[in-house]
This record gives C-alpha cells, sequence and structure tokens, in this order.
C-alpha cells in the first residue's frame, strides 16, 4: 500500500476545499444570504476543512501555496472563457 505524500495530501485538501466552498457558497446564497455573508460562512467551513490537516499533515505556508497556485489556474481558466465570449 502506497502511503501519499505530503504533496498529494495537500493537493487533495486544496482541491476538495475550492470545489466544496463553490458550491457552499452557492447554497448558502440560495438559502437567501448575500454575497458577504455567504462568502463568510464559506471561509469558516472551508477553514475547518483545511484546519484538520493543518499541522499533521501540511503547514499554513504549504496550503498557502497550493491555494495561490489554484488561483492562478483559475484566472487563466476564466480570461480563456472571456476571450471566447468576446470572440
Amino acid at each position: 500500500m502506497k502511503v501519499k505524500s505530503i504533496e498529494e495530501t495537500l493537493e487533495d485538501y486544496v482541491i476538495s476545499t475550492v470545489g466544496g466552498a463553490y458550491r457552499t457558497k452557492r447554497h448558502w446564497i440560495n438559502e437567501g444570504f448575500d454575497e458577504k455573508s455567504a462568502i463568510k460562512k464559506t471561509f469558516n467551513w472551508a477553514y475547518s476543512q483545511m484546519e484538520s490537516g493543518i499541522g499533521q499533515k501540511f503547514t499554513w505556508q504549504d496550503a498557502e501555496k497550493g491555494f495561490r497556485e489554484m488561483t492562478e489556474i483559475a484566472n487563466v481558466f476564466a480570461d480563456y472563457c472571456k476571450q471566447v465570449i468576446k470572440s
């Protein structure tokens, strides 16, 4: 049985948290919360998700790096979508 590396574990946490945050924010918006409140509730959920792995599996610095990489990728996708819409 292969044991996951720290990098693989972090990837799983970041990908899971980003996807879950997207769904969680939409849930709170659909429940009638305004954007700011929905994001705050989503952040609290995401924080607890990440906190469960911090220290034992990876550091907050590792998590920051992972989220910044996801942000960069998401921005590239969004820019591409914008270009397609304009054409």
